[in-house]
């Protein structure tokens, strides 16, 4: 018998076929949901698939034990963020989802069942109907497709999380280096600062300066101060950041570098970057992948808003103990609708993929440019400070000192040189900071990570952090 509900009604034709046709599509659709998704090993495959782009895997317990016994380097901070974030894991779960989608998606439908008994004298009439979409499974093979796709961006995006990730764990090592490196600084401002207070209060004592002067450099020193203890706060900030991202406690000690190291060797040359970055680059090839994918969902969506909701089945009748078999057609009269709305949709998503395509490849090799300038302009600015503005601020200093110990200048004027020379100091940290982070981007980038513009604002000279005592 052959159903086809129309509305309320339903129009019945009896065919007589063999019951046992049904038994092949019930095993086809048992066997074909037996398959599964190992998260466990899909999340080990995006691993390794970002250790072979940057170089740096987690590490076991034993390896974390061991570096935080000690003195913690970048490459070990990276390590133990990759093993301990849990934030990192939750995210990489969209690959697993999406794995999960593509397994589903090559499986046979599930059949709709309906049971109809209706009592009557002498036997019940059984009536069971059994049925499945159409166009999933004409079009099965375009879904699969479809849904394989998706898992690739899905996965690629896991992987750029990954090194992303390791980016801004660097990052955050370099800046909690630095901020410690700029308290130092500060802490010997301070030092040096107090020292001078002690000799002019003795000065005053003897009647040797007046106490405008003095009260002149007890403001000094309370500025000094402050500049200070916001310092050793940037630090313990940055540090605390660091901790978290490193899945530690607030109360684990961190054995830091003292200084950032030292700019080494050129980066590549900025025309040089782009291409590889667009070679290497997971986020165009996840845009592609997801573009392939609305191309796939547009042509489906033709079909779909006209058959999309047809089904068919068979149908099974018993009645006075003689069983009837045939088929079942069932379908939406599109009397509303023929279905331009999911079109449009479906074709607007397909070129705003396209769209966003475009936009990131010109995004991802400008990121790669600018990370390689910066890189390349700070490691100069570093060295020219290393190599001459260190040596003649020094220099200058021990002139201003021999002075002051020769009694041909006050103490204000050693205050000056001296600051000077530190804000030097700090300028060199700073050059160094913004060096080490262009270089991080430009890896980043370079290993197929986001592309992210560096910050217009770093490398900007520190001021005095005296506040400004060159008119004394």
């Amino acid at each position: 018998m052959v159903e086809v509900p129309i509305g309320g009604m339903v129009l019945a034709l009896p065919m007589r076929h063999k019951i046992s046709f049904i038994a092949p599509v019930l095993s086809a659709a048992l066997l074909a949901g037996c398959a599964s998704v190992d998260y466990d090993a899909e999340q080990s495959g995006i691993f390794a698939a970002a250790a072979g782009r940057a170089a740096v895997a987690p590490a076991d317990a034993a390896a974390i034990e061991a570096a935080l016994a000690g003195p913690l380097t970048e490459e070990t901070a990276v390590a133990i963020a990759l093993a301990n974030n849990r934030g990192l894991r939750a995210e990489l779960a969209a690959s697993g989802l999406a794995r999960a989608d593509w397994v589903e998606a090559g499986t046979l439908p599930d059949l709709a069942a309906e049971l109809n008994i209706i009592p009557v004298e002498g036997s019940d009439i059984l009536d069971i109907d059994l049925a499945a979409p159409v166009l999933r499974l004409l079009a099965l093979p375009a879904y699969r497709a479809e849904a394989r796709r998706r898992y690739d961006a899905a996965r690629d995006r896991a992987v750029l999380e990954v090194v992303d990730f390791i980016a801004a764990t660097r990052l955050a090592f370099v800046e909690a280096v630095a901020a410690r490196q700029r308290a130092e600084l500060a802490a010997t401002v301070e030092d040096a600062v107090n020292a001078s207070l002690l000799v002019s209060e003795e000065l005053h004592a003897a009647g040797n300066i007046p106490a405008v002067d003095l009260d002149r450099e007890r403001v000094q020193a309370h500025q000094v101060r402050l500049f200070a203890e916001d310092a050793r706060l940037a630090a313990e900030l940055a540090e605390t950041a660091l901790k978290a991202r490193l899945g530690l406690e607030a109360e684990t000690g961190l054995d830091l570098p003292s200084r950032l190291p030292d700019p080494a060797g050129e980066p590549p040359a900025a025309g040089a970057v782009a291409e590889r970055a667009l070679e290497a680059s997971l986020a165009l090839a996840a845009a592609r992948a997801e573009a392939e994918a609305a191309a796939t969902a547009a042509g489906l969506a033709n079909p779909e808003s006209l058959i999309g909701h047809v089904e068919a089945g068979a149908v099974l009748e018993r009645e006075d103990g003689d069983w009837t078999d045939g088929l079942l057609i069932e379908a939406e009269l599109p009397l509303f609708t023929l279905g331009h709305p999911a079109r449009a949709r479906a074709r607007i998503r397909a070129e705003a993929a396209l769209d966003r395509l475009a936009q990131l490849t010109l995004d991802t090799a400008a990121a790669a440019r600018m990370a390689a300038r910066e890189a390349e302009a700070a490691g100069a600015q570093a060295r020219f400070i290393r190599e001459s503005l260190l040596p003649t601020s020094e220099q200058a200093l021990d002139g201003v000192m021999a002075e002051y110990n020769a009694m041909q200048i006050g103490v204000f004027d050693l205050l000056d040189a001296y600051e000077t020379h530190i804000a030097v100091g700090r300028s060199y940290v700073d050059a160094l900071e913004r060096h080490h982070g262009a270089r991080t981007r430009l890896e980043q980038v370079l290993a197929g990570g986001s592309a992210v513009a560096p910050s217009l604002e770093a490398g900007v000279p520190a001021g005095n952090p005296g506040g400004g005592q060159g008119d004394h």
